[in-house]
């Protein structure tokens, strides 16, 4: 049954996906299969922006996650609902669960870490305070290590910190069309 709602989701079949994953989590007993199948239905919303089917879901794999779910699920819970706090543009919020997840980062099936580091060096430009960036942001190991490999971000981010705007504004211009192509940053 899974396979068949993996085939569905992969063909776009939305309401096919929907009725199937539903079915296999009627049958399956395993807290931890119950809470993948969870995921596969948030990353469907997340595609189709179904904000019903992100809040239902959210809530149900909160409530799975309180009776026992391990702490990779719970850390891959915040980055799923930061990437929807991203999309309706809770920055602050969005920051504050990326930040929390950026050294156990494992939601590979969303996006890869690079994009992950993006996103929380972006949203936490726009939501944190100046003293917060420079802690959690700009002196933080984890992002500085992928920031080596990502110039235009780090010189977005540097610029805007050390307030040499002439350089933030090229940078911002430069990288719109990276930004402008991003379904979750459009």
């Amino acid at each position: 049954m899974m396979a068949k709602a993996e085939s569905l989701c992969r063909i776009g079949d939305k309401e096919g996906a929907l009725t199937a994953f539903h079915k296999t989590y009627d049958k399956t007993v395993a807290l931890g299969h119950r809470l993948d199948i969870v995921f596969y239905l948030l990353r469907i919303g997340l595609f189709y922006m179904d904000n019903d089917l992100i809040t239902r879901n959210t809530e149900k794999a909160k409530s799975l996650i309180e009776e026992g779910g391990d702490w990779d699920r719970r850390n891959r819970l915040k980055v799923y609902q930061g990437l929807y706090c991203v999309a309706i543009r809770d920055f602050k919020q969005a920051a504050e669960l990326f930040l929390d997840t950026v050294s156990t980062f494992t939601s590979y099936e969303l996006m890869d870490y690079k994009t992950f580091v993006t996103y929380t060096v972006y949203v936490s430009m726009i939501a944190l305070e100046r003293p917060d960036l420079r802690e959690k942001v700009i002196k933080g190991a984890e992002i500085l290590e992928v920031l080596h490999s990502l110039p235009a971000v780090r010189q977005y981010l540097f610029s805007l910190y050390e307030c040499r705007y002439s350089v933030f504004f090229q940078s911002l211009g430069k990288d719109r069309a990276a930004r402008f192509n991003d379904l979750s940053l459009s």
